[in-house]
């Protein structure tokens, strides 16, 4: 389950609590260098959903005697895996434009 964020400078971690019924709550911290939102073109919005399929596609291939590791990070490969996903694209409007970075923004006359 998707808690939020936190961001320091320019590193966000998006917290995902994984509750199991008579278990105690896992939290799993995702972090990302938002310049790789920029150089791949793609929304901040679309993070908690990048990380989650990041975090449950690892969750799922590990050994489950194993503890999986609480903190991990995004990279450039989950990120073009995400984008290589056709439903990905499903959620591009046409003409939608490349984020800003803020503070970029130009100057209203």
């Amino acid at each position: 389950m998707y808690v939020g964020f936190e961001q320091v400078e320019n590193v966000r971690e998006y917290i995902f609590h994984r509750v199991a019924h008579g278990e105690e709550t896992q939290v799993f911290v995702v972090s990302t260098d938002m310049a790789l939102f920029l150089k791949h073109h793609m929304h901040m919005q679309e993070g908690p959903v990048l990380c989650l399929r990041a975090l449950r596609a690892e969750l799922e291939s590990l050994d489950p005697a194993k503890q999986p590791p609480l903190r991990r990070a995004i990279t450039d490969q989950h990120m073009l895996a995400y984008m290589a996903d056709p439903g990905f694209h499903l959620n591009k409007k046409p003409g939608s434009k490349r984020p800003r970075i803020p503070g970029t923004e130009p100057a209203v006359r």
